[in-house]
């Protein structure tokens, strides 16, 4: 199913498996045109992945929210909370160049585990008064969004491989 468009060139896909549904970013068809592949995971190019779009688009903010963090805390909090976020699409990125679902998967759990991380240092740099709530507020709704992206990819894949092995 298609739905909204990026801009004349690009159009975000969804593809549904049960309950969750996974997005993904196709760029460069024409309208009327669709990517088919009978297995999304197995592309080289991360960037088709709406999650690596989402991904890099909070570390970005995160940048911006740590800039304005005490000097002191350029090589603690900041740096971790920074890592962290790099981590993420980094981690996407690495599996996605691999050669299987299994690595793509163990990859994505490590990209969510990083995702935790940061979720769980937000909230420490507003307990220590470095980030306002208003300020934390929409990076940690990003934080859990992309969780829930990553979690989605996950079972999804999981399924793929259920089903290619039982047939």
């Amino acid at each position: 199913m298609d739905r909204g468009t990026e801009g004349p060139r690009d159009r975000t896909v969804l593809r549904s498996s049960g309950p969750s549904v996974i997005r993904f970013l196709v760029r460069g068809l024409d309208d009327g045109q669709r990517e088919e592949s009978r297995y999304p995971f197995s592309m080289q190019n991360p960037e088709k992945l709406r999650v690596t779009q989402s991904a890099r688009g909070l570390a970005v903010a995160l940048y911006t929210a740590t800039g304005r963090f005490p000097a002191s805390e350029r090589f603690g909090l900041t740096a971790q909370m920074r890592r962290a976020a790099v981590s993420i699409s980094s981690n996407i990125a690495e599996g996605c160049g691999r050669s299987g679902a299994r690595e793509l998967i163990h990859f994505l759990h490590i990209a969510l585990g990083s995702a935790s991380e940061l979720e769980s240092q937000l909230i420490l740099a507003v307990d220590l008064t470095f980030l306002s709530d208003s300020e934390a507020e929409p990076l940690l709704i990003q934080a859990r969004d992309l969780k829930k992206m990553l979690a989605g990819l996950i079972k999804f894949l999981r399924t793929r491989i259920a089903r290619r092995t039982r047939a």
